[in-house]
């Protein structure tokens, strides 16, 4: 058995691994991207969402107007004496 057949095996077996890794690696890459992308797309439809919101609460842009009346719980004593 020559020497160099253990290197070879050796160099067979690293080059497979190397493979795996880089399988794993790119199927990795990829499940990251997708995740960023969900991220990314709901951050954008939030956005969204929140400027729909604004143009419709400025559509209905209504004045209100109230008026208000006090009332005093306590007689008026000068009211009061002069109906005696």
């Amino acid at each position: 058995m020559p020497p160099e057949a253990p290197a070879d095996q050796v160099a067979e077996q690293l080059a497979r691994i190397n493979e795996q890794l880089a399988i794993k690696n790119r199927r990795a890459k990829r499940i990251w991207q997708c995740v960023a992308g969900v991220l990314i797309g709901l951050v954008v439809l939030t956005l969204v969402l929140v400027l729909f919101n604004a143009v419709a609460f400025g559509a209905y842009d209504t004045e209100v107007q109230s008026q208000t009346q006090t009332m005093s719980l306590v007689p008026n004593l000068t009211e009061r004496e002069g109906s005696l």
